[in-house]
């Protein structure tokens, strides 16, 4: 009997980084604050296109979640209808989650791979202790 192993749900993970921009206004301030930076789906505010981005998400199938490029434009449409955003905002939304997919993968074909992604982003580990030879 072979195991078959599930394709990671890359979403999922989106999904809380987009919690935290829809729930804390202040890092969202402080995002949107940073030069260059603008929303990945062409909107205003982050926090509100954080909102629909998590509600596009939760509208999505498991097997849809597990490859958000092969959605058909007429289940887009009803995506788009179920998460009350726009067709165009579903279509950015979804190609903003292949990208980051791709880039998923990428870092953990890196130098990077033996770190749980979720370990990027924690607070660096205290530095060791100054090696002393006398003592």
């Amino acid at each position: 009997m072979s195991a078959t192993t599930e394709p990671p749900d890359r979403l999922e993970a989106l999904r809380r980084v987009l919690l935290r921009l829809a729930n804390d206004e202040a890092f969202a301030a402080g995002v949107q604050a940073m030069p260059g930076m603008a929303s990945p789906f062409g909107g205003v505010s982050f926090t509100e296109d954080a909102q629909h981005a998590i509600a596009v998400i939760d509208a999505l199938e498991p097997e849809e979640r597990r490859s958000p490029g092969s959605i058909s434009q007429p289940r887009r449409i009803d995506i788009a209808a179920a998460a009350g955003a726009s067709v165009d905002f579903v279509d950015a939304m979804l190609s903003f989650a292949v990208r980051y997919s791709e880039q998923v993968d990428s870092v953990r074909q890196t130098r990077w791979a033996f770190h749980e992604l979720r370990d990027l982003f924690l607070p660096p580990p205290d530095p060791p202790s100054q090696w002393n030879p006398r003592g």
